[in-house]
């Protein structure tokens, strides 16, 4: 059973070419290269949760967005990345 919420979104043309698409996940799994990253910036602060979303337009680059939140006992920070 996934841990992750997802909701989706698109747009066809007649003939089922996808015109666009939108793809929100809630709570996955972040990329190592990531986890790491942030893990060393703030090494006592914990995952809190996160949304990532990905958008395609057709005849246009994906576009990928992460955002998270980030706690350390009462403190909270967001934190947002975009095409990584």
């Amino acid at each position: 059973m996934p841990h992750f919420r997802l909701k989706t979104k698109s747009q066809d043309e007649f003939n089922g070419d996808i015109l666009s698409s939108k793809e929100v996940f809630k709570n996955i799994k972040l990329p190592v290269n990531l986890r790491i990253a942030i893990s060393k910036k703030y090494p006592k602060w914990l995952f809190k949760s996160n949304t990532y979303s990905i958008k395609y337009t057709k005849n246009k680059a994906i576009k990928k967005h992460i955002k998270l939140k980030l706690q350390m006992e009462t403190k909270i920070k967001l934190y947002a990345f975009e095409n990584f």
